[in-house]
């Protein structure tokens, strides 16, 4: 117990551990802050393009009038004066009745002015502008319109609320489509039968359930979206390894280091900003047309961090946790915890260097089953599903795992060199092998992400992809590379720059695997698929 109360002759004596408390202070200071800053920046994300101060201006713009006896507020402000805080007296219930009146008609206002923004950009005539060609008059009028706006300070997510919603296409158009998507591919007697149950459809159930989606249409953004995560990602029965997940490349020029410990505290530190940078919407909204300032949908940023696909028997989910504190990381076999915020800062590189030297230093042995355990990940998910349930369901299995699927993500220590050599393409090839699969249990595949560092320090990334497409990676990437090399960059050692003052140990995850038959046969199955998947034949 972390307190003690005792009764004894000389009186009562309460005893408690400081260091603890001081922990479990510091942690409830973090949450609630980042709790406030959360809500004042969605507050400011939603009434873009407007701001605080435009609010100021109505309440200022109502009492002006108000002194000369016009009343801007078209009989809100003396309706709420005389009705409904009629019980105040003077000069108090005018004032709270300008304030209520003043942001009443300031809500108006600023979703007029989004309504007018989504209106706007609903525009498609730019996506089919002739490239070398002069632009439309409409569409530089567009265009001239969104760098306008882009000068008001958008943050992250400040055109979730006014992008146009999905267009759903006509019942009609829908059953023509699928008919010319199907006609290469059937002989004359198939494509006759298709189009006669194709006019059944039109004519019957297609109505029916044409209405119902032009309703879920209404009550979504997107009204496909969830039923694309759940039907095409979530219910996938087969491994994720190759049939879902994807990687990405370090830069291909050669990098200022070939320590694999302070390449690694670079890019974790990078990445934890680029997090941080996400959380108060800092991220420009435009990362992907930055010339011409065309927004894009931003929610797949939201689950980048801290998320991982929780496997089940039918279907997976996904879960997103709102803060963490720690990476986790593999290495020869072996799992660990590395504390990144101690509760008060993010630790500096130099401070994470410590602990991946540390984890590089030592010499340890892989516990029973722990090595391939997440074989499991890249095996069949029902398999998998059940795995989890029998054998994670409790103890330090179950606050293992927690510590690997809640982590902000993932470090690969891996034990292998990677390179690139123009005159050698067979050498690209082996590493983008190395990073989609490994050795095939050596990278966590349900994690949103999992940083892959090679013995020689190049970097790599390995993505699961219910959550989010590749651009959104592809933007992180190169944020996080290009302040590593740049901007932060190493001492003439090739260790990170700066001195530790802060020195923490990482955490040695503990399993108890007793019986490891489920994860072998996990291991032996990937196995025989990456032997199928090179063009190798394998006789047992």
């Amino acid at each position: 117990m972390w307190w003690m109360f005792l009764v004894t002759h000389d009186g009562v004596s309460v005893s408690y551990d400081q260091e603890l408390l001081y922990d479990i202070w510091h942690a409830f200071q973090r949450g609630y802050k980042r709790r406030i800053a959360r809500f004042k920046n969605n507050f400011m994300a939603g009434m873009f393009p407007a701001n605080t101060i435009t609010i100021s201006i109505v309440i200022g713009a109502l009492s002006l009038f108000s002194t000369f006896h016009r009343d801007l507020s078209f009989g809100i402000l003396p309706f709420i004066e005389y009705h409904i805080l009629y019980f105040f007296d003077g000069i108090i219930g005018y004032c709270f009745s300008l304030l209520i009146s003043g942001a009443l008609i300031w809500f108006v206002l600023v979703q007029i002015l989004r309504l007018t923004l989504k209106t706007l950009l609903s525009y498609k005539g730019w996506m089919y502008e002739q490239p070398g060609k002069p632009l439309s008059t409409s569409t530089k009028l567009w265009l001239g319109f969104l760098n306008l706006m882009s000068k008001s300070g958008p943050m992250l997510h400040s055109y979730q609320g006014a992008l146009p919603h999905l267009p759903l296409p006509s019942l009609d158009e829908t059953v023509e489509k699928h008919l010319l998507s199907m006609r290469p591919i059937l002989n004359d007697e198939e494509f006759a039968e298709l189009e006669h149950l194709s006019e059944v459809f039109r004519k019957g159930v297609g109505r029916r359930l044409q209405r119902y989606l032009a309703l879920k249409s209404w009550l979504s953004t997107n009204y496909v979206t969830d039923w694309w995560e759940e039907f095409v990602y979530m219910r996938q029965r087969s491994p994720i390894m190759i049939n879902s997940n994807y990687y990405g490349f370090d830069t291909l020029n050669e990098h200022p280091t070939h320590s694999q410990g302070a390449r690694a505290a670079n890019v974790t530190y990078s990445a934890l900003q680029f997090r941080r940078q996400v959380e108060r919407q800092e991220v420009t909204p435009f990362s992907l047309s930055p010339r011409t300032k065309v927004p894009f949908c931003t929610m797949q940023y939201e689950r980048l961090f801290n998320s991982c696909r929780i496997p089940g028997e039918e279907c997976d989910r996904f879960f997103h946790w709102d803060d963490a504190r720690h990476v986790a990381v593999y290495s020869r076999g072996c799992w660990f915890k590395v504390i990144v915020h101690n509760g008060k800062r993010y630790l500096d590189a130099c401070e994470l260097q410590v602990q991946y030297d540390w984890i590089l230093s030592q010499e340890f042995t892989p516990a029973q089953g722990e090595e391939r355990l997440a074989a499991l990940t890249a095996g069949e998910r029902t398999h998998w599903a059940r795995t989890r349930e029998t054998f994670f369901r409790s103890g330090v299995n179950r606050n293992s795992l927690n510590d690997i699927e809640r982590a902000a993500f993932i470090v690969i220590l891996d034990d292998v060199d990677v390179s690139y050599d123009r005159n050698d393409s067979s050498k690209l090839d082996q590493w983008a092998h190395i990073l989609l699969h490994g050795k095939g249990h050596d990278r966590w595949y349900d994690k949103s992400f999992n940083i892959i560092i090679s013995k020689n320090a190049h970097v790599g990334i390995n993505t699961e992809h219910s959550w989010g497409d590749a651009a959104v990676i592809a933007h992180f990437m190169e944020w996080m590379l290009l302040r590593d090399i740049v901007f932060m960059g190493y001492d003439e050692s090739g260790n990170t720059k700066g001195t530790p003052t802060l020195q923490l140990k990482p955490e040695r995850l503990k399993w108890e695997l007793t019986d490891s038959t489920l994860v072998k046969y996990s291991f032996f199955y990937i196995t025989l698929f990456l032997f199928f998947l090179r063009g190798r034949l394998l006789v047992l």
